[in-house]
């Protein structure tokens, strides 16, 4: 699946997608499970736009069921799988027709045009996430879509109930 974006996303997906990563032993940047699940939460993707188990469908279209973690490449083509799926459903009557413009809606969504922002929200999320007590259990438990590539519809409402101890003061406007 190859679309073309706006120009003026790609700055901030790259910096978005910097933000979540570490270094591999290669010295690769890699999206791990954990930090791919930040983002989703973090930038209200799931549950707030689209569901769980659509977003474990876009990974493995995406990614390798045997491999750890995401490069860039990946990334991009996670979240225009993920933009695909999301933007063509009825409740948008239409108006993303084309895969480009679904694409483009997500990364609209991110706010990707607005890199310092896009940063800030990351960085205050991050904060977050390391104040949480030690304790904290992650949606993406050993049975969870995400995690175990399994894919398997869930009977369990574990997924959607997850909720973070922060908040976010982003508004998303569409």
């Amino acid at each position: 699946m190859t679309l073309t974006n706006d120009p003026k996303y790609d700055r901030g997906v790259k910096k978005l997608f910097g933000a979540y990563t570490e270094e591999d032993e290669n010295g690769d940047r890699i999206l791990n499970n954990e930090a791919l699940e930040n983002i989703l939460q973090d930038f209200e993707i799931c549950p707030q736009l689209c569901e769980w188990q659509e977003v474990a469908e876009a990974l493995q279209q995406t990614v390798k069921p045997d491999k750890e973690g995401m490069n860039f490449t990946e990334f991009k083509k996670f979240l225009k799988k993920v933009a695909v799926s999301e933007f063509k459903k009825k409740k948008y009557d239409n108006r993303f027709p084309s895969h480009d413009l679904r694409h483009n809606a997500i990364l609209a969504y991110l706010r990707a045009d607005d890199t310092e922002a896009l940063l800030e929200r990351a960085r205050e999320c991050q904060m977050a996430h390391s104040r949480e007590d030690l304790g904290h259990s992650s949606v993406l438990s050993d049975d969870s879509p995400i995690s175990s590539r399994s894919h398997k519809p869930s009977s369990s409402k574990k997924e959607k109930s997850h909720t973070h101890t922060h908040t976010h003061t982003h508004t998303h406007t569409h």
